[in-house]
């Protein structure tokens, strides 16, 4: 097997979804039981834009096929910043996985390379529990320094206070990405 064949899978999931069908058994899935935490994104791509359409994923290790099977319908359906994926808009879709690995938590929360970690953070302000993360490509593909990077995740958790005196506690991580496109994944599902 693959790791390519993760994203032929979450694509199935959510054709299957939109097409009220059930998942074809292209691959012995229910044997995909490491345990792993992962984020599972989808991307819309035109011609000149690629834009996200939804980013879910989770820290907990738990198997593999679970994991993808429910962030895979959480990305595409239940993104609340996003409307949900549409079956006409599948042709134009990417699928992105994360597997992520060697978690580091690290005292300085500037202490980590752009393109190389991503950066979970939390922190509490009056007894209120604030947190965000960013996987290792973001701050690389916004353009971002490790500096405007936590301020965007501060932001991103939701905090809008002052910034001055608090305690931000950072955890550094690696990922593994795996990519297809639904063209891919397309040509997969049809020569089998």
């Amino acid at each position: 097997m693959e790791e390519k064949d993760y994203c032929y899978f979450c694509f199935e999931v959510i054709s299957a979804s939109l097409e009220h069908r059930r998942l074809r058994n292209y691959w012995d899935w229910k044997s995909w039981t490491d345990e792993v935490p992962l984020f599972v994104k989808f991307s819309f791509r035109d011609r000149y834009h690629k834009q996200l359409r939804g980013c879910i994923g989770t820290f907990q290790p738990r198997p593999l096929n679970v994991n993808l099977r429910y962030f895979s319908q959480q990305a595409a359906f239940s993104d609340d910043r996003f409307h949900p994926i549409t079956v006409a808009e599948l042709p134009f879709l990417e699928c992105g996985i994360d597997l992520l690995v060697n978690f580091e938590p690290i005292e300085d929360p500037l202490d980590w390379i752009v393109g190389i970690h991503g950066l979970s953070v939390n922190f509490y302000v009056d007894k209120i529990r604030y947190s965000a993360t960013y996987l290792p490509s973001v701050a690389a593909e916004q353009g971002w320094t490790p500096k405007e990077t936590l301020m965007s995740l501060i932001r991103k958790s939701g905090f809008y206070g002052n910034l001055r005196n608090l305690n931000v506690q950072a955890t550094r991580y690696q990922s593994t990405q795996i990519g297809c496109s639904y063209e891919e994944y397309f040509k997969f599902a049809n020569k089998i």
